[in-house]
């Protein structure tokens, strides 16, 4: 019995690596809407809360991206909080915050928060506020595009079926014919059962 158990140890351990892959890849998945764009750049003072409302554009909404940016050193680590709201901006559904010196260029920050699923066409509001821990500070700087804080919507699927069928379609967009429809999934599945029958081999060996 000892015996045996060893010989599949490895086995085990491929298959458990495998599916704490597909966890993790499942987990991160995030469809976004249209790229970010930014046009200029605005500021806002300390204390003074800014509001934006968006649209969902479909169901399973589940994190936001925000780009700050501008470039400008801060005088001190600062304390930046994003909050989604409903449309009326008073109920908070989640909140988050950042501290940073210095605000990059395209500084990315995403907000995120459990899947909405009946957010299809729902309207929410995205708070945004600068905390200075000191008076000296300066105002921040973020992205507009189109008049609106350049933001993006996150969504994920009902299910985990329906996220690996619109990665391979978002996917099919950019690869050669050759890697489209059922060649991509033929060529995956042929890696995994060559890894397994490896590993049953060097276990009979």
């Amino acid at each position: 019995m000892l015996n045996f158990s060893k010989k599949y140890f490895p086995l085990f351990l491929l298959l458990l690596f495998l599916l704490l892959i597909f966890a993790r890849l499942e987990k991160e998945l995030v469809f976004f809407e249209d790229a970010l764009q930014k046009n200029f750049d605005i500021k806002i003072p300390p204390n003074q809360p800014l509001q934006e409302k968006f649209l969902s554009a479909r169901s399973g909404l589940t994190e936001i991206e925000i780009l700050l940016g501008g470039g400008k050193k801060l005088s001190h680590p600062e304390e930046v909080k994003f909050k989604l709201a409903d449309e009326n901006c008073a109920k908070i559904i989640e909140e988050g915050s950042t501290k940073a010196s210095f605000l990059k260029i395209k500084d990315l920050y995403a907000l995120k928060f459990p899947k909405i699923t009946d957010s299809k066409n729902k309207q929410y509001c995205l708070i945004l506020e600068y905390q200075p821990l000191k008076s000296t500070a300066k105002n921040l700087q973020i992205y507009r595009s189109d008049e609106k804080i350049a933001l993006r919507p996150g969504y994920k699927n009902a299910s985990v079926w329906q996220d690996i069928h619109e990665l391979s379609q978002r996917i099919s967009q950019y690869k050669p014919w050759f890697f489209k429809h059922y060649f991509l999934w033929t060529i995956t599945l042929s890696f995994l059962v060559f890894s397994i029958l490896l590993v049953v081999v060097l276990i009979l060996i």
